[in-house]
C-alpha cells in the first residue's frame, strides 16, 4: 500500500509553512484519480437531474499563461 502523501516527506519547491496545504492537495488529486479510474464512461459522464457530471468536474483544466 502506498503511504499517504504527507508520509513521503517534504515536496521540493514549497515553503515548509505551506507543506500541509501542498500535501492535502496532492492527496486529493491521487484519491480522485484512483476513484475515477473505477468508473466506466457512463458513470463518469452521466448528468443526474441535469447537474454537471463527475467527468466535468475532474477533467484537467488548461493552465493560463
Amino acid at each position: 500500500m502506498t503511504p499517504e502523501v504527507w508520509q513521503r516527506g517534504p515536496v521540493p519547491g514549497y515553503q515548509p509553512l505551506l507543506m500541509p496545504v501542498v500535501h492535502a492537495l496532492l492527496q486529493v488529486k491521487e484519491d480522485v484519480d484512483s476513484l475515477a479510474a473505477e468508473l466506466d464512461d457512463a458513470q463518469l459522464w452521466t448528468e443526474p437531474g441535469g447537474a454537471a457530471s463527475i467527468g466535468f468536474h475532474i477533467r484537467p483544466r488548461p493552465r493560463r499563461a
